[in-house]
């Protein structure tokens, strides 16, 4: 019953009706893509991706993510995934509204719709708390404030400024 009365969707064109072996052959060649939309009359008024119905066991295995992503009018890539994380991670002219997509993709989107931007966005939050700890839990040794007499940084238990050569108290606001 379901052999026939098949669809597909390719970007905007809606081609159909076909078999469902026309279908499976056009998946296997690799004309429907796996971001493609399929429906037949069995699914009701809905579309379904490709990804989603009895024909994605068709598709070849997803190579590994290639990325791509616009500077200014300038495409870049393709990044494997972690060589990618770097580039999103180190460069100041990125932000979540730089324009990048997946080397199956077609459409470009900014990268807060991406995992890996929400990914490398939890990551650096970590980093920052870690940091954050590291400073609350540094020795009394590290800690420093101004000598009274240059103001360059001095060790809270400095009993001489060793920029200006002034001695200071316990209290490190005299000289003794």
């Amino acid at each position: 019953m379901d052999d026939f009365g098949w669809y597909y969707r390719d970007r905007n064109n809606q081609i159909g009706p076909i078999s469902k072996q026309e279908i499976q052959e056009l998946v296997k060649r690799g004309v429907i893509k796996n971001n493609a939309l399929i429906w037949h009359p069995k699914f009701n008024d809905e579309w379904f991706p490709l990804l989603e119905t009895e024909f994605r066991n068709l598709l070849p295995p997803a190579p590994p993510n290639r990325w791509y992503i616009r500077n200014n009018e300038r495409e870049l890539g393709p990044f494997t995934d972690s060589l990618f994380i770097n580039v999103i991670s180190k460069n100041t002219w990125v932000s979540s509204e730089t324009l990048a997509r997946r080397e199956l993709d077609d459409e470009w989107n900014p990268l807060y719709k991406f995992d890996i931007w929400r990914e490398k966005e939890n990551t650096q939050r970590k980093l920052v708390s870690n940091e954050s700890t590291k400073t609350l839990n540094k020795n009394d040794n590290d800690e420093t404030k101004p000598c009274p007499y240059c103001k360059n940084p001095i060790k809270i238990k400095a009993i001489y400024c060793k920029h200006c050569q002034h001695y200071v108290d316990k209290n490190n606001n005299t000289e003794n």
